[in-house]
This record gives structure tokens, sequence and C-alpha cells, in this order.
């Protein structure tokens, strides 16, 4: 749940439609999932001593104060504090800016930092980095993962010999929390490749590598640590609720009648599970989906190769465990080829 006070959740009832409130907020207190930390960054500040770091300045343009302007917050990358900024559920404009002025010198033309915040909710706030009043780095239009401290690099070259005041701005309304810790001046740095994605963490990869669902009792664990967000659903899916965390996919074929009974079990995130039709439409082909609980019974309305989505509502990855019953025939390969890849069974 995305926490608000008691009080704006009751105001929002007073007020809204209740299918309007069929929305399932993003939690603040997801586990952080770290991708990579430079070994070759010359720490600057970690925000682990006083606040406010010596040498800053934070403060609000838009008259923020406490939790909703920048502060010392935990859920830090390394050690137990970042600065925190959070959302302001009055829905008051905020304009909070925390800055630091230093000379670029040889071996500190490059400005590191871990950044984490709600891609969810990244259209409606922005965390930027501005060098003189110059944007040089936008979050909201980098961000490529709920709740995950995500690296950034910024070049700085171009000031080299100059002395500059380097801003962190939080802008935004009803937006959510953002986290900055380690702040850097070095050389740069090159992050590594991406991790691989799971086989299944497409429709096309399950196709290829078999993850079908076979007729009969079933049970199939895996993990969405490294999958990716294809098939996203708006809120007032099939879910009950929006959709747009990691996932991976399974197929399978039902005849007109068939049944599918699956449950998922999660590694502790907050996951959800949906059935659809056409990959190119998720929201329009979802025949059935389940979000607390995730689990459902489903009786095949025609023919279909049907895709079963894995994942989580928004933020967390992890482990989980899918179980249930096929009653259904399963997906009969091509017999003109001895070759059983994934894509012979879309031949039925």
């Amino acid at each position: 749940m995305r926490f608000r006070t008691l009080l704006f959740v009751l105001a929002l009832v007073c007020v809204l439609a209740a299918p309007a409130l069929a929305h399932k907020y993003t939690g603040k207190t997801a586990p952080f999932q770290m991708n990579s930390t430079p070994d070759n960054r010359d720490y600057f500040e970690g925000f682990e001593g006083a606040w406010v770091p010596g040498g800053w300045t934070a403060v609000s343009n838009s008259g923020h104060v406490d939790i909703e302007a920048w502060f010392q917050g935990t859920n830090g990358f390394d050690g137990l504090y970042a600065a925190e900024c959070q959302w302001d559920p009055d829905l008051v404009p905020q304009d909070n800016v925390m800055s630091f002025n230093h000379t670029i010198v040889a071996g500190e033309t490059h400005l590191n930092f871990m950044i984490s915040g709600s891609q969810y909710w990244s259209a409606n706030y922005d965390c930027t980095v501005e060098v003189d009043g110059a944007i040089l780095y936008s979050w909201a239009a980098n961000v490529v993962a709920d709740w995950t401290y995500e690296l950034v690099d910024v070049d700085l070259s171009a000031y080299l010999g100059t002395t500059v005041n380097i801003a962190f701005r939080y802008t935004g309304m009803d937006g959510a929390a953002i986290y900055i810790d380690n702040v850097g001046l070095n050389e740069g740095y090159e992050p590594p490749p991406p991790p691989e994605a799971p086989l299944n963490d497409t429709v096309q990869g399950a196709l290829d590598n078999g993850f079908e669902i076979a007729p009969g009792a079933f049970s199939y664990t895996g993990d969405t640590t490294n999958a990716n967000s294809d098939y996203p659903l708006a809120s007032g899916s099939c879910t009950g609720y929006s959709f747009s965390g990691a996932e991976v996919i399974y197929y399978i074929c039902l005849d007109q009648g068939d049944i599918l009974d699956v449950t998922m079990i999660n590694g502790g995130f907050d996951a959800s599970m949906y059935l659809m039709t056409d990959p190119a439409d998720p929201f329009g082909s979802c025949v059935i989906g389940a979000d607390d609980p995730e689990e459902f019974v489903y009786t095949a309305e025609a023919d279909a190769m049907y895709y079963l989505v894995v994942g989580a509502y928004s933020s967390g990855l992890g482990t989980y465990e899918i179980v249930g019953t096929n009653y259904g025939d399963g997906c009969v390969v091509a017999t003109e080829s001895t070759t059983f890849d994934g894509l012979k069974s879309l031949y039925r």
C-alpha cells in the first residue's frame, strides 16, 4: 500500500466515486533492489553524519518542511541513511533543493550518485540535477524500476576549472519519495552490462524455450529479479488494479470449456498475475486476473493460446511458484518435424 494518512484517505472516499478508488497505491516500504555500485568511486557524501552535511544547503522554495522537504532519511544504499524527500499528501506543489558548491578539477569531472524512487508515480514528480541552474539530468526521464537504486553518472567536464553549484531538485505534486545516496566526484564510471533476463521474460522467449503449462497438475518455480516490465496494465484492468512490475510468461493451449486452476505463491513481494490472449494488447485481451489473493479458476471461452503473466503489481522482485491444474489437453506440436521447439507448439 502507498501509505497516506487516514484522514486523507477518508477525504478521498467522501469525494470520489467507488470505481475511481479501485486503485492500489505503490508502497514506500518495499525492499530496495541494488543494481550495481562502482568500485572506483571517490565518495563525497554518504549522508551518514550531521544533517545538513557540511558545505550543503537544503531549502524549500515551496515552503515545505520536515519530511516533505529534503531530510536525512533511512533506507540508505550504503550505510544507514540517505537524503530523502517525501511527497505532500495535501497536494501542494513541491520545489525542494539540496545543493553544494564545488570546484571541478582533474580527476573529478563526473558526478556520481545513487537514486531510487517510484517509477509508478514518476509522471507526477521528478528529481533533477542542476549545475548553475542548467538541468543536466532528469530522474523521471530515466527511471527503469520501482524502488531500485540506480547509479547515475553526470559528465561535468565542461565545467573543468570552475566553481559550480550542484543541486538536486525535487519537484512535483502527488508524487512519491525520492532517495539520494553516495554522492561522489571522480573520473566517471561505465556501468556493467545489464544482467541477463529470464528465458521467459517475454512471450517470444516463453515460446522459444518451451515454458508451457502442461496438462494435469503442475508446479513451476522461477525468479523475476532480472525480469522486465513488458506487458503492463493500466488501472482498472482485469486484476482489479494496475500492473506495472517485472514479469515472466508461461503459455497454455485451451479449447473452449477447458479449465485452468492456478495459484501464485510469491517470495514476499506484492505479486499479481493475469491471463491474456494478445501480447500486443494486454489490457484488451486479458480474460482474467488475480491480485490479493493471486489465484483464479478460468474456463476457456474459445479455442486459443493463452499467456499467463506472472510478476509484481508494481515494486518487488524475487522468487515465486505457480501451482495448479491444467484440465486441457495441452499444445499439440506438428508431426511433420522432429524439432519440438517452442514455436512448433503454435500448430495445434
